[in-house]
């Protein structure tokens, strides 16, 4: 039951992952929005091209262009990817997270300064 539950939370999470990147919610990932997708991750154009490339060239196996979340479930190397992302996109959500708070924080230690003097 645990693992059946864990499979869930998993499956769950990489179609929220392969939504994430689908950007016009067709159901596939073009190349193009692998690399507007990455472009976010990395800032860095010519990094998420190589990395869209990479991923086209081992997932998008018969070809046509496009990623199908209906395939990608049965491609070991795939699901190894998205689990990695999905770390990725923890770690920077982490890290969003603790700057809007260090920001809040450098506000408020202004506004309390400015009390204390004002």
């Amino acid at each position: 039951m645990a693992s059946q539950q864990m499979k869930a939370s998993t499956e769950k999470r990489l179609k929220e992952l392969f939504d994430s990147f689908d950007l016009n919610k067709d159901g596939q990932i073009s190349k193009q929005e692998l690399i507007e997708g990455y472009c976010k991750v990395f800032k860095n154009k010519a990094k998420a091209k190589s990395e869209a490339d990479k991923i086209m060239h081992h997932v998008d196996i018969n070809k046509n262009g496009v990623i199908d979340y209906n395939g990608i479930l049965n491609i070991p190397s795939l699901l190894e990817f998205l689990m990695v992302n999905m770390q990725i996109r923890e770690v920077m959500e982490e890290r969003k997270l603790r700057q809007a708070f260090d920001f809040y924080d450098q506000v408020r230690s202004n506004l309390e300064e400015s009390r204390i003097v004002g």
